[in-house]
C-alpha cells in the first residue's frame, strides 16, 4: 500500500472515532433525535388555564409581523388535557356524500 492510504485510513479512523460512526445510534432514547410515542404527562401549570395538571407538550404555529417584516416559527405550549388543542381531523368522521364526491370529482377535473 502506497503512504496515501496509510494517510487517509489513519484519518478516516480519527474521524469514526470523534464522531462515533462505529456505532449505531439508539433513536427511541431522549436526546437520539426519534421519538417512539407520544410524550409522558409530567405535573406542573398550565400556560392557558394556569392550574396545577399533569401536562403534555404541543406544538403551536406562531405568526408575527412587525414593522413590515413577518416571521413564522413553531412554538411548544404546556396544556392540560382539557387545554389541549382540538385534532385536525376526526377519526369518527361521516363518509362524503354522493352529492360531495361528485363536487371533489368535478373540482379535479377543473384543476382545483
Amino acid at each position: 500500500m502506497s503512504d496515501r492510504h496509510e494517510q487517509f485510513a489513519g484519518k478516516n479512523a480519527a474521524l469514526g472515532r470523534i464522531w462515533g460512526m462505529d456505532k449505531p445510534k439508539d433513536k427511541t432514547t431522549a436526546g437520539g433525535g426519534g421519538h417512539s410515542g407520544p410524550s409522558q404527562p409530567k405535573l406542573g401549570k398550565c400556560e392557558k388555564c394556569g392550574q396545577e395538571k399533569l401536562l403534555r407538550s404541543f406544538r403551536s404555529q406562531t405568526h408575527d409581523r412587525t414593522e413590515g417584516a413577518a416571521s413564522y416559527g413553531v412554538s411548544y405550549q404546556q396544556l392540560c388535557e382539557e387545554c389541549k388543542p382540538a385534532p385536525k381531523v376526526s377519526k369518527d368522521a361521516p363518509a362524503p356524500t354522493d352529492k360531495a364526491i361528485r363536487a371533489m370529482l368535478r373540482g379535479a377535473r377543473k384543476g382545483r
